[in-house]
């Protein structure tokens, strides 16, 4: 769409073009780095296949980390099972059974603190006098 007719304004001026720039001093450009194929395969190594299919978890590790959770004691008894169980099953879910350990031996604990907290306080405020 140019039209021949076309006279630009007075005032209207195209910008001048840029000189060229020239590099900084003391400043060199880096080369580039020599390409490099990839190399032959080495004899004796076998391809990649397909990966093993996944273990099956146990259910008694996933419900000694369930009720380690909920209910401390029944998640105990249950991660010892399931440890004991995994030995010989070669089933995944150590490390479900080993949580439902921890877990249920720290809300155990924490539960044992809490009552024993409960009972000096009551003892505490039995024996206190109100003034008479």
């Amino acid at each position: 769409m140019s039209d021949t007719n076309f006279t630009p304004q007075p005032g209207a001026e195209q910008p001048a073009a840029y000189p060229a720039q020239q590099p900084a001093p003391g400043l060199q450009g880096y080369a580039a780095a020599p390409q490099q194929g990839y190399a032959a395969p080495q004899p004796g190594y076998a391809q990649p296949g397909y990966a093993a299919a996944p273990q099956k978890t146990s259910v008694m590790a996933i419900l000694a980390l369930i009720f380690g959770i909920l209910v401390a004691p029944v998640g105990i008894v249950l991660g010892h099972i399931a440890l004991k169980q995994l030995k010989t099953s070669g089933e995944g879910g150590e490390g479900l059974a080993k949580a439902g350990l921890i877990i249920g031996y720290i809300f155990f604990a924490l539960w044992i603190l809490i009552n024993i907290v409960g009972v000096i306080t009551a003892l505490a405020g039995a024996s206190s006098s109100y003034g008479y």
